[in-house]
């Protein structure tokens, strides 16, 4: 099945937390703002891997309740995060 990445980012910072190996949790990325007014301080110059979070559905298993982005299947049905884990992305 091939899916699509459909909305636009509503500032919530989901993508700013990152999982680290190192220290075997989540944590804040130094870049990410989290007083009043959430926002990246490099978001105009941000990695690919920020700006093509979340990148399949499984990414939205922690976040689904903050980020505004939804995967969508070829019919248009909204793909649940925890039941498929085995999709292709497209990114529209």
């Amino acid at each position: 099945m091939q899916v699509f990445r459909v909305g636009e980012c509503n500032n919530c910072g989901a993508c700013c937390y990152i999982y680290s190996k190192q220290l075997g949790h989540f944590h804040v990325c130094e870049h990410y703002t989290n007083l009043t007014d959430k926002h990246c301080t490099i978001y105009n110059k941000r990695p690919a891997e920020c700006r093509e979070y979340p990148s399949c559905p499984m990414d939205l298993e922690r976040v689904w309740k903050w980020c505004s982005y939804r995967f969508i299947d070829e019919n248009g049905r909204v793909i649940d995060p925890y039941m498929d884990k085995t999709v292709k992305l497209t990114i529209i």
